[in-house]
């Protein structure tokens, strides 16, 4: 009998510490960015940051300030495609060499979400010909697991 309960306690223990990794299906977040004129804004670098939602299995207080960052570009359309961004609160900004990235648009993707259009009429006045500078020096400071060289 005891043989039985602890072979039940330890199939439930494993179901219960694996469950999550199970198979999803695919999450994708895509849109076309336009300029207030409508014209498509081509072939442009896109900076993707914000964080991502807390699950049951990862506790708040354990593993705070899951931060997601990533860089895109438009194709000759304007349209961008996220494969299996996490659930969270993120904001597209447009990169412009010489400046900040510019913030185009705020938006959030609730948990289960399948499909979410990103789709963004450019407001600021960016100059449709600004350069794209992307170095690695930039996707370095960029990049949450970065760390600086020691000298």
């Amino acid at each position: 009998m005891r043989r039985i309960v602890l072979v039940l306690f330890v199939s439930v223990l494993v179901l219960a510490l694996f469950g999550p990794g199970q198979t999803q299906s695919l999450k994708l977040a895509k849109g076309q960015l336009l300029y207030a004129d409508g014209a498509p804004a081509a072939n442009r670098a896109i900076l993707v940051e914000g964080s991502s939602d807390d699950y049951w299995y990862r506790p708040s207080w354990l593993f705070s300030g899951d931060t997601v960052k990533l860089v895109g570009f438009t194709d000759d359309g304007g349209y961008i495609e996220i494969v299996d961004l996490p659930p969270g609160s993120y904001t597209m900004k447009l990169v412009v060499s010489g400046t900040e990235p510019v913030p185009i648009k705020t938006f959030r993707l609730n948990r289960g979400y399948k499909a979410a259009d990103i789709s963004e009429r450019i407001k600021s006045h960016v100059p449709k010909d600004a350069p794209i500078k992307i170095d690695d020096a930039w996707l370095r400071r960029g990049s949450p697991d970065y760390v600086q060289p020691k000298k």
